[in-house]
């Protein structure tokens, strides 16, 4: 076997397997396996290939053991029969943000992705679960929102999506608290516990996650809705009215998205 060989089969293998060469657990087999995969290229003793196929599968285990320590929320998870539940899903959440990022930053993208993905799943089972409390759901909402901005190019968008998607479905458990359904009417009414101030501002988030997942048709709907709203309450919000004119523009196909940011 020639180095080009060597090169050509063996090190795909390891960027694949192995991220980052961090650990005297994984550095230590692995020198011992290229010193085997060497000897075995100069005496060709099938002994030096045998064990240079072990230390490779020590080095490969070593590795996988630390991605699944790395990739382990830092805190337990909560459930939604817990005391205090919502205390608990912050303290889940922010402990799981903060130690993706920190993977992120010492380069263990598996791990950090892997964490992303939980912090994720728990946005979305609470949107599932716990649906009956406006402020948390418009926080979540919010937290979410925001991330899905600061994220832009940090990790695949197909995750990012996953951000939006969640802030939006927690957006509309918040928004759906404050009405109820009228089943005479056919339609939804205010229950009074929100001013209208907060509900324009609920209506205005709902359109922005609208605006970016693509459904821009009613986005303007919900733009419109929160600009009467703060019309209403007395607040001439002339930001949400700007909102809603480029909103149905891009609807109309008279604008163009990649010149609009909520």
């Amino acid at each position: 076997m020639s180095n080009d060989d060597f090169n050509k089969i063996v090190a795909p293998i390891m960027k694949r397997f192995i991220e980052k060469i961090d650990s005297p657990h994984t550095w230590f087999p692995l020198g011992l396996c290229v010193l085997c995969v060497m000897f075995f290229m100069v005496t060709q003793y099938s002994y030096y290939a045998v064990m240079s196929i072990v230390f490779m599968s020590i080095s490969f285990l070593a590795e996988w053991l630390k991605d699944f320590k790395n990739s382990r929320a830092p805190v337990a998870k909560p459930n939604v029969v817990d005391d205090n539940y919502i205390g608990k899903l912050y303290r889940y959440m922010i402990a799981t943000h903060n130690k993706s990022v920190q993977m992120r930053k010492e380069g263990k993208i598996r791990a950090s992705l892997a964490l992303t993905d939980k912090y994720l799943k728990m946005a979305e089972l609470s949107a599932k679960e716990y649906t009956d409390n406006s402020e948390f759901s418009f926080n979540m909402g919010n937290a979410l929102r925001d991330y899905y901005k600061l994220l832009e190019g940090v990790i695949p968008e197909e995750y990012r999506q996953r951000y939006i998607e969640c802030a939006h479905e927690h957006y509309w458990n918040s928004l759906l608290t404050d009405y109820e359904y009228v089943s005479s009417s056919n339609s939804l009414h205010k229950k009074g516990t929100e001013t209208l101030e907060e509900l324009a501002e609920k209506h205005e988030a709902i359109a922005t996650t609208l605006f970016m997942i693509g459904e821009v048709g009613v986005s303007a709907e919900h733009h419109a809705r929160a600009a009467e709203l703060f019309k209403e309450a007395g607040k001439d919000n002339v930001h949400a009215t700007i909102e809603a004119d480029c909103a149905r523009g891009v609807a109309e196909g008279k604008a163009s998205m990649n010149n609009i940011n909520m």
